[in-house]
C-alpha cells in the first residue's frame, strides 16, 4: 500500500485541536463522585478513540479510577497517571519507584497515546505504532507496530495503519479485513454500522457497504457528533453550528469563534471555550457550555486563572478535567471543574 501524506489540513489544525490522540470506549460503570442524577454512558454508545471530543478522550475510567496521559515539556516525556476520585490524588500508574515510567519494560508499557477504555479493560498506543492492552496490573502487547491509531466498536478492533489503510479485526479473529484501501481519516466515531471521521470536514461511510468513497457531512469544518447531531465550526469563521447526522437542517448556534480543541460533551451539555484572539486571547480562561437538548445562550461555567486548552469529561463523574499550558506550550496544568457549581481546583501532580 502506497503511503500517503498526512493531510495538510490536520497539520494546520493541530494548534486548534490539540496534538494528543485521546481515547475512549464504552463505559458501563459509574465513577465515585458522579453528579446527582448522572449515569454512565450507555454501552451501546460506541465511539472512536481518536475523536477526543467524545466523552471522555484522554481521561478514561477503569475500576473506579481515572487513567490519563500527561506530557511534561521539561523531560519531553508522556506518562500514564491514575486519579482517585475519592481523594482527588494523582499517582503514576506504575508503582515502581525506580522506574522511569517511559520505557516498554514499565508496567505502563511506555504508552504515549491512544488511551481507550473498552470492554472492561484499557488499551493504549506507543509512538512505534504498537497496541497494548491492560492485563492485570500491566500493559501487554496486542500488535507489534504499524498502527497509526485504533479504536474498538461492537467487539471489533479497527486499525488505521501507518501506510494509510483501514482494517478491522472482527471479534475473535486474528486476521484483519480491509475496509478501506486508502484512508487518511482521524477522530473517528462509529454509530451502528456507520463510521464518521474527519478529513477536510466530517465524512461518513457504511462499514459493511463495500464503498470506498465517503459521503460529506460537513465541508471544511471541524466537527464532532453525539450520535444525534453534528456540531461543527467552519474554518473561515469558527462559529459554532449544528446539523443532523446527514448534514441536513444546519443551524448556527453561536456567532463567537470557538476553539475546536476544547470541545467535549456529556449527556447533557456541550462544553467549549472561545478563540477570539488566539490561545491566550480574550475570554480564553472561560469554560462555557450549551444544553444539548435546547441550545440557547451560552452559559459561563467557570473562569480559570489561566487560559483553558482542552476539556475532558468522564462518564459518570461530576467534574471536568481541563488542561492549560502555561506560556502556551509550557508546563501542563490540569484543573478539576465541578459541573454543578463551576468551582475548580488545580491537580497536584507527582514529581517526575
Amino acid at each position: 500500500m502506497k503511503k500517503t501524506a498526512w493531510p495538510m489540513a490536520l497539520c494546520i489544525a493541530l494548534l486548534l485541536w490539540g496534538c494528543s490522540g485521546p481515547a475512549a470506549g464504552s463505559a458501563g460503570s459509574d465513577v465515585s463522585g458522579a453528579g446527582a442524577g448522572e449515569t454512565a454512558i450507555d454501552p451501546d454508545y460506541a465511539y472512536g478513540n481518536m475523536q477526543k471530543n467524545v466523552p471522555s478522550g484522554n481521561f478514561v475510567e477503569h475500576e473506579g479510577q481515572v487513567l490519563f496521559l500527561s506530557y511534561d515539556p521539561t523531560s519531553s516525556n508522556t506518562m500514564l497517571f491514575t486519579f482517585d476520585p475519592e481523594t482527588e490524588e494523582v499517582s503514576t500508574f506504575c508503582k515502581d519507584a525506580t522506574c522511569s515510567h517511559t520505557s516498554s519494560s514499565c508496567a505502563s508499557g511506555g504508552i504515549t497515546t491512544n488511551l481507550e477504555a473498552c470492554g472492561g479493560t484499557v488499551y493504549g498506543g506507543t509512538l512505534g505504532g504498537a497496541v497494548l492492552e491492560l492485563r492485570g496490573d500491566r500493559f501487554e502487547t496486542v500488535t507489534d507496530g504499524g498502527v497509526s491509531h485504533f479504536w474498538h466498536s461492537g467487539g471489533d478492533l479497527y486499525v488505521a495503519t501507518m501506510d494509510s489503510s483501514l482494517l478491522v479485526y472482527e471479534e475473535g479473529s486474528s486476521q484483519p479485513r480491509t475496509l478501506l484501501e486508502e484512508y487518511t481519516g482521524y477522530w473517528e466515531t462509529v454509530f451502528g454500522d456507520t463510521l464518521y471521521f474527519q478529513s477536510d470536514g466530517m465524512r461518513s461511510i457504511g462499514l459493511n457497504s463495500g464503498d470506498q468513497e465517503a459521503a460529506a457531512v460537513t465541508e471544511s469544518a471541524d466537527a464532532v457528533t453525539d450520535g444525534r447531531h453534528v456540531y461543527y465550526a467552519p474554518a473561515d469563521t469558527l462559529a459554532l453550528h449544528r446539523c443532523n447526522m446527514d448534514g441536513s437542517e444546519a443551524t448556527q448556534l453561536l456567532e463567537d469563534p470557538v476553539m475546536p480543541a476544547s470541545w467535549n460533551f456529556d449527556q447533557e451539555y456541550f462544553y467549549f471555550r472561545l478563540f477570539s484572539d488566539g490561545l491566550d486571547g480574550q475570554e480564553s480562561e472561560n469554560i462555557y457550555r450549551l444544553s444539548l437538548e435546547d441550545p440557547g445562550e451560552k452559559e459561563l461555567l467557570a473562569a480559570l486563572p489561566e487560559p483553558a486548552y482542552q476539556i475532558y469529561t468522564v462518564p459518570g463523574y461530576g467534574k471536568l478535567f481541563v488542561t492549560s499550558y502555561t506560556g502556551g506550550a509550557g508546563q501542563e496544568n490540569i484543573y478539576l471543574v465541578d459541573k454543578a457549581t463551576g468551582d475548580f481546583t488545580l491537580l497536584e501532580m507527582p514529581a517526575r
